[in-house]
């Protein structure tokens, strides 16, 4: 029998590809599953989780290695299909998806999902706010340290009317910039498309935004200084992750 997950483990994470996973009965008052994995290195695969990361271990190897798949697996050399960096990229991808015009409700989901499953919904302003009286400041690179583990991270930066919020997005750093954008030349009275040029390179982030800046449109493709892409206002934006032990 595979091993018993809680789900309120992985709350709010979808995977549609998976075999039928058999409700158990509760166990001290959590409901309980047993999941099948149609996964390569036939671990048990929350259902939450959306894919498997291993697929592409798995067209490496070959079918025919499937036995050393699962004992690199094992060996924790990859990463787990259900270990918290994964769950937080899922969460991330998930948000992104779902939420496409506004930030808050994309910051807002990746919370539910990793941290707080009751936490109600604030804009802007209002969660930057709660998490500098709730949750523990954290440096920009202690920040993505923590975001490569799994730790939701949270960006923010309070403006009027709104302000806008991002989640450090579980990747490698890369560039900054790199995206077109439009840009009124009112000398030439006319808008010309420009490219972002690189301001140096940052962790990624997710982002949604009802606004057109590209730079704030981000499942993990742009990194945490674009949202905003001046020097000047980045260095305004403070990050926050949940303090150890509370929600």
């Amino acid at each position: 029998m595979a091993p018993v997950i809680s789900s309120a483990r992985y709350p709010l994470i979808f995977r549609p590809t998976h075999r039928q996973n058999s409700k158990l009965s509760s166990v001290n008052g959590a409901t309980v599953y047993r999941a099948e994995s149609i996964c390569a290195c036939a671990r048990p695969l929350h259902p939450a989780i959306k894919r498997c990361p291993h697929l592409f271990i798995s067209g490496i190897l070959g079918a025919s290695n499937v036995m050393l798949l699962r004992i690199i697996l094992n060996l924790g050399i990859r990463a787990m299909a259900d270990d918290a960096r994964s769950l937080l990229k899922v969460a991330c991808d998930n948000a992104y998806d779902k939420n496409p015009t506004s930030c808050s409700h994309a910051v807002w989901d990746v919370i539910r999902s990793r941290v707080n499953q009751q936490e109600p919904h604030r804009q802007a302003n209002a969660l930057i706010k709660y998490l500098a009286d709730n949750w523990e400041k954290v440096a920009l690179d202690d920040g993505y340290t923590l975001a490569l583990k799994g730790t939701v991270v949270v960006g923010g930066l309070v403006g009027e009317p709104n302000g806008h919020v991002i989640a450090v997005y579980p990747s490698d750093k890369t560039e900054s910039g790199g995206y077109a954008y439009e840009y009124y030349d009112k000398k030439k009275k006319a808008t010309i498309t420009l490219t972002m040029r690189t301001h140096g390179k940052y962790p990624t982030c997710m982002s949604t935004s009802i606004g057109s800046w590209p730079g704030a449109i981000s499942k993990g493709d742009k990194t945490v200084w674009d949202p905003w892409a001046n020097d000047e206002t980045f260095a305004k934006v403070k990050f926050w992750t949940p303090k150890a032990g509370k929600p």
